[in-house]
């Protein structure tokens, strides 16, 4: 008699992220939003895809002049 205890690993794995600016994943610099998939293999032969979900936010910056006499409160988050 034989048994076979077999175990099945799931071959696709993804992840959302939200990030800002930029995003490394892999060792790889990411910029702008999108969907990006790799495919790794394991020590036994078996290839498996790593999707990313990835929602980049850019942040911003300006430049603004302003005259004012004796006092001016700067509202940075303006």
């Amino acid at each position: 008699m034989h048994t076979l205890n077999l175990t099945i690993g799931n071959s696709d794995s993804s992840s959302s992220v939200i990030s800002c600016d930029t995003y490394i994943w892999d060792g790889v610099a990411y910029t702008s939003s999108g969907t990006f998939s790799r495919i790794y293999s394991s020590v036994f032969g078996c290839d498996s895809i790593h999707t990313l979900n990835l929602i980049i936010n850019n942040s911003s910056s300006g430049n603004s002049s302003t005259t004012s006499c004796d006092n001016y409160l700067w509202d940075k988050n303006v």
